[in-house]
C-alpha cells in the first residue's frame, strides 16, 4: 500500500516546504510546547508529538484545536494516531448531515471518551486530514486487555498508596533530621 503522505513528502499531498522544530508555534490557550529536538541543520521532515489524557474532555478539545490550528497554519494533514491500527477516519460521513449536527454528536463523544480529538475533527471540519494508525492492532488489545484488569482494583490500590504514603511521612518525622526533612519537603 502506498504511503498517505506521499513520496518525500513531510506533510501531505501538496506540502511544498520542510518546516524545522522552530517553525511551529501553538497558541498558548491550547497548549505548550515542552520539548524541541533538530537532528540535523537540514530536516527531512517533522514529526509534532502532542500529548494528552486519555478520555479527558478538554484535553481532546485542545488537541482538536491544536490540530486544525497546524492544518490551517501549516499544511500539516498527516496524523499518525495512537489507539488505531487503520488509515479509516470519519471524513465519509461528512455529507451525511450538516457540520452543527456532526459538531453536536463529536461533542458527545468526546465527552463520553468515545472519540479523540482528532477523530472528533476529521468527523467535523473541512479539514483534508489523513488519520493514520500506528498501533499493532494485537500488542494494543492485549495491553487494553491488562490495562482494563488493573482498573479493577485501581480504587482500592490508591487507598493503599495513600496508607502508604501517611506511613511514610510519619516515619520521615522520627527518622529524618530537620534538614532531611527541609530537603525532603523542598523536593516533593
Amino acid at each position: 500500500m502506498p504511503s498517505p503522505i506521499g513520496e518525500g513528502s513531510s506533510f501531505g499531498p501538496g506540502h511544498d516546504s520542510l518546516l524545522g522544530p522552530n517553525d511551529i508555534k501553538i497558541p498558548r490557550i491550547l497548549g505548550s510546547v515542552k520539548e524541541r529536538f533538530q537532528q540535523d541543520k537540514d530536516p527531512k521532515g517533522l514529526i509534532i508529538h502532542i500529548q494528552d489524557l486519555h478520555t479527558h474532555y478538554q484535553a481532546h478539545k485542545n488537541i482538536e484545536r491544536i490540530i486544525a490550528y497546524l492544518a490551517e497554519k501549516h499544511n500539516t494533514n498527516v496524523i499518525l494516531c495512537e489507539a488505531k491500527a487503520t488509515d479509516k477516519g470519519f471524513a465519509y460521513l461528512r455529507p451525511w448531515t450538516d457540520k452543527a449536527a456532526r459538531e453536536k454528536v463529536a461533542d458527545n463523544y468526546l465527552e463520553q471518551g468515545i472519540l479523540t480529538g482528532w477523530e472528533a475533527l476529521d468527523l467535523t471540519s473541512d479539514l483534508d486530514l489523513v488519520l493514520q494508525g500506528i498501533e499493532d492492532k494485537a500488542l494494543y488489545m492485549e495491553d487494553m486487555d491488562y490495562f482494563l484488569k488493573a482498573e479493577t482494583v485501581r480504587e482500592d490500590a490508591l487507598k493503599f498508596t495513600a496508607v502508604l504514603k501517611n506511613t511514610v511521612d510519619n516515619l520521615k518525622l522520627h527518622m529524618y533530621s530537620r534538614p532531611q526533612r527541609a530537603f525532603d519537603e523542598k523536593m516533593s
